[in-house]
């Protein structure tokens, strides 16, 4: 009986373990993939001067105004 219960314990686990690094994985893609997003969002304000290009550039850095 208690070896029932291990066995299920440790799928469990595994089970869970495998949901964590499932769940991390996509949290580190959707970070990349937003990281990508500011990257071309700043792109596109390179050679702009306005002030607006320059508080967008300064938000999408994470600067305070």
């Amino acid at each position: 009986m208690l070896r029932i219960i291990t066995a299920r314990t440790n799928r469990q686990l595994n089970n869970r373990i495998i949901e964590l690094h499932d769940r991390s994985e996509s949290h580190r893609r959707q970070q990349l993939e937003a990281e990508q997003r500011i990257e071309q969002a700043l792109g596109l304000l390179d050679g702009q001067d306005s002030d607006l290009a320059r508080q967008l550039r300064a938000a999408l850095k994470g600067e305070q105004r």
